[in-house]
This record gives structure tokens, sequence and C-alpha cells, in this order.
């Protein structure tokens, strides 16, 4: 398996390595099984839940602006082509 990292640009994060791969994966795995953003976000937020206990919150989009308040140590933001995934606790 090729390396996350080396597939998704990491913009902003604000967790531990560990998470951060783990949410790396989960993001590259929706995007390749869904095409629609909806559905993407829907199923990167209920992984997160799953794996590391929610509530988790996903945002993903070609052209928005976000501002929120998150726990410390459970923010991501990431772009993989035109499109941006925000993921935060």
């Amino acid at each position: 398996m090729a390396d996350p990292a080396q597939q998704i640009n990491i913009k902003l994060c604000d967790m531990s390595s560990d998470l951060l791969k783990d949410a790396q994966y989960i993001i590259l795995e929706n995007l390749k099984k869904h095409s629609h953003e909806r559905d993407i976000a829907y199923y990167i937020k209920r992984e997160l839940d799953k794996r590391h206990t929610g509530p988790w919150h996903c945002v993903v989009g070609k052209n928005f602006g976000i501002f929120v308040t998150h726990e410390e140590g459970y923010y991501l933001q990431a772009i993989k082509g035109q499109i941006t995934i925000v993921v935060w606790k």
C-alpha cells in the first residue's frame, strides 16, 4: 500500500500522528468508494465515530470557507485534487 501522506495534502493538522495516519486512510478509502461529496463526508464521519469515539464532524467540498471550534488534538484540513476535507471533534 502506498503511503497515504503522499496521496493527500495536509493543509492544517492538530492531531497525533497515529490519529492522522488513520484519518488519512479513512479519507482516501472513502474518496475511492464514493463520488458524491455528501456521501464522502457521511462515511468519513461515521468511520471516525466508530474508531475514535465521536462526535466527529466532516465537511467535503470544492469551494467553501470554514471556521470551527474543535477539541484540542482533533482537527484536520486536507486537500486531494480539487476536493477539501475538514474533520474535527
